[in-house]
């Protein structure tokens, strides 16, 4: 939930980045 808040802080590409990132995280340690 996180990534989202600090989406609006980052550039777009980082934000792109850490939401791919985070799904891959949450559906691998599901």
């Amino acid at each position: 939930m996180v990534v989202f808040v600090r989406c609006v802080q980052t550039t777009y590409y980082l934000c792109k980045f850490l939401q791919k990132y985070t799904i891959f995280y949450s559906l691998k340690t599901a």
